[in-house]
């Protein structure tokens, strides 16, 4: 029994020396997505409408129809919480210019 708690302690220790070196790695743009991610995550409707955007857009082979459905898709779930500024004013473009 000793061994397998030693086996596991060891395991818990390596794990964390390699958290805490991916931890050092971490760059800006990687802790940007983090943060995108994490709101992402945090709700459950930004979640349906990213799911949903990826599969309209990749169902159609038409241009139009894959804007309508992403226009249709706004409409029906609003803007997501995880899109940051530029993304929103991209959106609000398509939205609004087409």
């Amino acid at each position: 029994m000793d061994s397998k708690l030693s086996l596991a302690q060891r395991a818990i220790e390596l794990a964390q020396k390699w958290q805490d070196r991916a931890s050092e790695l971490v760059n800006e743009h990687d802790s940007k997505f983090h943060v995108q991610m994490n709101k992402m995550l945090s709700n459950p409707m930004d979640k349906i409408l990213l799911i949903e955007l990826m599969d309209q857009s990749f169902r159609s082979k038409t241009p139009k129809r894959v804007a309508d459905q992403v226009q249709f898709l706004f409409d029906k779930y609003g803007m997501a919480s995880f899109f940051t500024t530029s993304e929103r004013f991209l959106m609000w473009l398509f939205d609004n210019i087409g």
